[in-house]
């Protein structure tokens, strides 16, 4: 649950809209539907997996990328994924 904590905060550090909490799920709002696909389709290529939550799950434009922490991810790929976030 630190590490969530830590990787919410840097993801707010780079920009990002994080919901407050410390679950290892973590919501990332973008918006719009549109541009919630095109950052997990750009994330996609970059060989990351973060999917785009749409309405109906989420209220209309809300749409979120909700990335998935586990004790497998190692500090090089939040570094990749912050990075990539960061740039997309």
């Amino acid at each position: 649950r630190q590490r969530a904590v830590e990787l919410r905060q840097r993801l707010r550090d780079v920009g990002m809209e994080v919901l407050r909490g410390d679950s290892p799920i973590i919501p990332v709002v973008v918006g719009s539907e549109a541009r919630v696909l095109e950052l997990s389709q750009q994330l996609w290529v970059r060989g990351i997996y973060v999917p785009g939550i749409r309405p109906p799950t989420v209220p209309d434009g809300t749409c979120r990328l909700r990335i998935s922490l586990s004790t497998c991810h190692t500090d090089e790929h939040l570094e990749r994924l912050i990075a990539a976030l960061a740039e997309c």
